[in-house]
């Protein structure tokens, strides 16, 4: 398996990501793990089919930057 640290800016971005991705011969991504709250490491986090990893204060502050 893969795992991927943080997740990118944006869903396109994280999207992106994953297309090149798919050329490389690379496990299937299993993990993300998100370092820290800045919008540019967190924003395509959903965009994974994966299980994210986050600290408690850096999940707390992603869920209130989050758009809605």
């Amino acid at each position: 398996m893969s795992l991927i640290i943080d997740s990118g800016n944006s869903p396109q971005h994280a999207q992106d990501f994953l297309t090149e991705i798919e050329t490389l011969n690379v496990p299937p991504v299993k993990y993300v793990v998100i370092t820290h709250a800045h919008w540019d490491h967190f924003l395509g986090m959903n965009e994974f089919d994966a299980a994210v990893i986050v600290n408690r204060k850096t999940n707390e502050r992603t869920k209130a930057q989050a758009p809605v």
